[in-house]
């Protein structure tokens, strides 16, 4: 198969093209703003659906002035007709030759490739990633569409004959679209994960129903448009914007949808995993994060092992499944780990996540703001220690453009926290806390 990542950054820095980089992202940038702050329908069907006096606003999580778009607050209602158009659309989307399918995925691909520089500084300013990891997940939402489509297509539907046990069997083996597929997709990869979970399915012949985050619902609006203008028909997907508790119950209690896709935490997920199949199995596919250790052995490289583990922990704040929460360090090196480890997170830039220097933004709302103090208490043995890496205040006097006009209110974090020795019956050594 002929594929080949689409991998921005890591192409400018071997080709010594970072400069060009960041002047491509800071002039996509500046086209970003006369996008903001429309009105965004829900896409069900053929129809543009509006829910007046039901409408909420996507805040930038670095400015709270700022409101990038209003998104329709869908409810049951709304939610039963995206999953009824989109099992009335299934028959003839899955009886569309694969390689048809297949071929509009790598045309949506090409088209995003196209914007990505601007798909990533509206990532930046909906979730607050920094340019390059914004600029990654989208690079890997279009990996995947090019990757799946490929393989797809290659194989040729995944239909095959297979081997005769006589001469007069004909058997075969084929890949059948399943029907209607729900996917929620969480704030903290708007688009890869998005754009991951809902084209593995629609290329192989199924219909979707797509839930975005209430942080993050922009981004789920441009994959719809891009695929609208790849081609796709109408019904294929829906893009339904609203509380993830109402449209929730529509979607785990309705029997015309016939798959899950979730990411988020594990509470929610196990409870949507059982409240979905009651009654008759339906497959789940969830994802719901971890507490990932790295082990750090007393003849480890500690510059490129305190390096690693920093970058793990407090890229994107820690608001990720595969951040690492915990390390495994061997006795020995201890005490020069840990120094090291402070030294670099104390290092860290935390501001404006559209600046060039800045690694670290905002976390994505005021319900992260809050949880940041309570998970930062200690808690179990009393030999925990914390060490603390605090910054400077962000942004509180900037007027440097008119995305952070003066006396700014952000949900930015201030401080990031080591524990040393936790007890490994804290919440702290067990619980996903999605913070730096």
């Amino acid at each position: 198969m002929d594929f080949t990542n689409e991998r921005t950054y890591q192409n400018a820095v071997d080709q010594k093209t970072v400069d060009q980089f960041h002047a491509a992202y800071e002039a996509a940038l500046s086209k970003v703003d006369p996008l903001l702050g429309l009105e965004h329908p829900l896409y069900i069907g053929k129809e543009k659906v509006m829910t007046p006096g039901r409408t909420f606003q996507d805040i930038n999580p670095a400015n709270t002035k700022q409101v990038l778009g209003t998104f329709q607050k869908a409810g049951r209602e709304e939610a039963a007709k995206a999953i009824d158009a989109a099992a009335k659309a299934f028959p003839a989307w899955a009886a569309l030759a694969a390689k048809d399918r297949a071929n509009l995925f790598l045309r949506a691909a090409d088209v995003a490739s196209q914007r990505k520089y601007l798909l990533a500084a509206m990532m930046t300013l909906e979730n607050g990633k920094n340019r390059t990891e914004a600029m990654g997940d989208v690079d890997e939402g279009i990996d995947m569409m090019r990757y799946y489509a490929k393989t797809y297509r290659d194989a040729e539907g995944f239909e095959r004959e297979m081997g005769r046990y006589t001469p007069e069997e004909r058997t075969r083996s084929v890949l059948r679209p399943y029907g209607v597929w729900a996917v929620v997709a969480p704030f903290n990869f708007p688009w890869a994960i998005a754009v991951g979970m809902a084209s593995g399915a629609l290329v192989t012949g199924n219909t979707v129903v797509l839930k975005p985050a209430s942080d993050t619902p922009l981004m789920a609006m441009e994959f719809a448009r891009i695929l609208i203008q790849a081609g796709l028909p109408s019904g294929v997907l829906s893009v339904i914007t609203g509380p993830g508790g109402t449209i929730g119950e529509e979607i785990v209690t309705n029997p015309k949808v016939d798959g899950l896709v979730f990411t988020g935490s594990q509470e929610v997920g196990m409870a949507t995993f059982h409240r979905f199949n009651q009654g008759r199995a339906r497959p789940v596919i969830a994802e719901m994060g971890g507490k990932n250790p790295a082990i750090v052995t007393d003849h480890a490289d500690l510059e490129m092992a305190s390096e690693g583990v920093m970058k793990g922990a407090f890229g994107f704040g820690g608001q990720k499944c595969s951040a690492t929460s915990r390390v495994i360090v061997h006795e020995k090196v201890r005490e020069e780990f840990l120094n090291r480890l402070v030294k670099l997170t104390k290092a860290i830039h935390v501001g404006d996540p559209t600046q060039r220097n800045v690694y670290m933004g905002p976390v994505i709302n005021a319900e992260a703001v809050r949880r940041f103090p309570k998970a930062s208490k200690p808690s179990g043995s009393a030999a925990m220690r914390i060490r603390s890496a605090r910054a400077r205040p962000c942004w509180t006097r900037s007027s440097a453009s008119s995305r952070k006009p003066a006396g700014i209110r952000s949900t930015a974090s201030r401080a990031r926290r080591i524990w040393s020795r936790p007890s490994r019956r804290s919440s702290t050594s067990r619980k996903l806390i999605f913070s730096p």
